[in-house]
């Protein structure tokens, strides 16, 4: 799920750069306002997706505890 970040980051940049060099072209305050919605959309996304991979990472370590946690148990009743 990292590189999919990485390449949103990207995404992210080129389109920065391209508004900032066609910006200073036009003077219409519509494409700089369409173009300020386009990457909160942009960010939102992200921060969707960054939202959900600490999820599923917080869900996995929660899963692994609680496998260990069962585990030990087990390992104390087999112990003499």
């Amino acid at each position: 799920m990292v590189p999919v970040i990485w390449l949103i980051v990207g995404v992210v940049l080129v389109v920065v750069v391209a508004l900032i060099v066609g910006c200073f072209d036009s003077s219409s305050g519509a494409m700089t306002d369409r173009a300020t919605v386009d990457l909160h959309a942009i960010r939102r996304r992200q921060e969707v997706s960054r939202f959900k991979v600490e999820v599923k990472r917080d869900a996995a370590a929660m899963r692994r505890q609680l496998r260990e946690e069962l585990r030990e148990p087990d390992h104390q009743e087999r112990r003499p």
